[in-house]
C-alpha cells in the first residue's frame, strides 16, 4: 500500500431531487470549474494580465496564477496569503477572486 496520502477532490452532495444525498458526478464538477476558469481568463486577458498557470482541481476553488505587474494594484480586495523566503529572496503571494476562481500572483522583494 502506498504510504503517501493524496487529497481527494471535494465532491459535494446533491441537495434536491431524485438524486438527493448522492455525490455530484466528478465530471460535472470538473466542467463547472473549467467553465469558471475560462470566464476568469477571458476577464484577465481583457484587462491586460498574463495567465501563467492554472490549478483547477486543487482545493475548494480553482486557482489561476498570473504574472505580477503594476496592474495587480487594481485588485483593491486582494490580500496576502503567504510570506516566505527562498533562494531568490523574500516574496509574498497575493490573492483575489474573480467569481468562483482564486487569482494569485507572487511579489518579490518585500
Amino acid at each position: 500500500m502506498n504510504s503517501v496520502m493524496q487529497a481527494a477532490p471535494i465532491r459535494p452532495l446533491i441537495a434536491k431531487g431524485r438524486n438527493a444525498g448522492q455525490f455530484r458526478p466528478l465530471n460535472d464538477i470538473i466542467l463547472d470549474r473549467l467553465s469558471a476558469v475560462k470566464s476568469a481568463v477571458v476577464i484577465l486577458r481583457r484587462d491586460g494580465f498574463s495567465v501563467i498557470d492554472v490549478d483547477h482541481m486543487k482545493g475548494l476553488l480553482p486557482r489561476i496564477w498570473i504574472e505580477s505587474s503594476a496592474r495587480c494594484a487594481k485588485f483593491a480586495d486582494a490580500f496576502t496569503v503567504k510570506w516566505a523566503t527562498d533562494a531568490d529572496g523574500p516574496y509574498q503571494v497575493n490573492e483575489t477572486r474573480i467569481g468562483e476562481v482564486r487569482v494569485c500572483w507572487t511579489v518579490r522583494g518585500h
